[in-house]
């Protein structure tokens, strides 16, 4: 089993510690979704400079171990974990059609995911275990494999991404309450100030209130005469 152990510097991601694991829990729930993949956050909730530090340290500890495996390591890999299951009649020209066919479907995931799958096909772990999985049931283990580690990264990279709008402090709430309140009271005085300048209104006796309809209505009168006279003229002038 020798031929199954990585020959690079490809190793799943170091497990993240219990602060890092809880920030990103905290941070993730605090996230606002604006759009299809995109984020904004809170000033009041958003990820301090040190935690910036750590989460893009673990950001590239993950991508580093996410690096997909060259299409030698994958035939490879899957050579020695297909001797492992009774040989299949065929050509060897079918035979290497079959593992183009597994580094094709494998292609997309690192080399220490490919070689966990193969040991687990080896010891039955991946369908019955009387012959050996096909491609597609080797990338559907290996899926279930590395997700883990991919959904961290998606985590990580939607906080970081995301955009933080201000949020009013305590002591900020508190001084536009205080400056309102002030203008409030500015404005209440001035009224009254207004008020007080204004002539009060006397009460009318009926005379008064006939006096000044006479008058309303001489100077209705006064329209009507007027045009009449227009009328007159434009009749003159016709």
């Amino acid at each position: 089993m020798n031929s199954l152990t990585s020959q690079t510097l490809s190793r799943p991601p170091s497990a993240s510690s219990q602060a890092l694991d809880l920030a990103i829990r905290r941070l993730s729930s605090a996230l606002e979704r604006e759009g299809i993949n995109r984020f904004s956050i809170s000033s009041r909730c958003a990820p301090t400079d040190d935690e910036r530090r750590a989460l893009r340290q673990r950001q590239a500890e993950i991508a580093a171990s996410l690096r997909p495996a060259s299409a030698e390591t994958i035939v490879r890999l899957v050579s020695v974990m297909r001797t492992g299951f009774p040989s299949q009649s065929g050509s060897d020209i079918e035979r290497k059609g079959a593992l183009q066919v597994y580094a094709s479907a494998l292609g997309r995931f690192p080399e220490w995911v490919i070689e966990r799958a193969c040991r687990d096909a080896i010891e039955g772990r991946i369908g019955k275990g009387q012959f050996a999985p096909s491609a597609a049931e080797m990338a559907t283990h290996c899926e279930g494999i590395v997700r883990q580690a991919r959904e961290e990264m998606g985590a990580i990279e939607r906080i970081l991404s995301a955009r933080v709008y201000h949020e009013p402090t305590d002591e900020e709430r508190r001084k536009v309450v205080d400056g309102f309140e002030r203008l409030s009271r500015d404005l209440a005085a001035a009224l009254e100030m207004e008020e007080a300048g204004k002539p009060r209104l006397e009460p009318m006796t009926l005379e008064q209130v006939t006096e000044r309809a006479g008058t309303l209505a001489a100077g209705l009168r006064l329209s009507e005469e007027t045009r009449r006279r227009l009328g007159l003229m434009e009749q003159e002038g016709a």
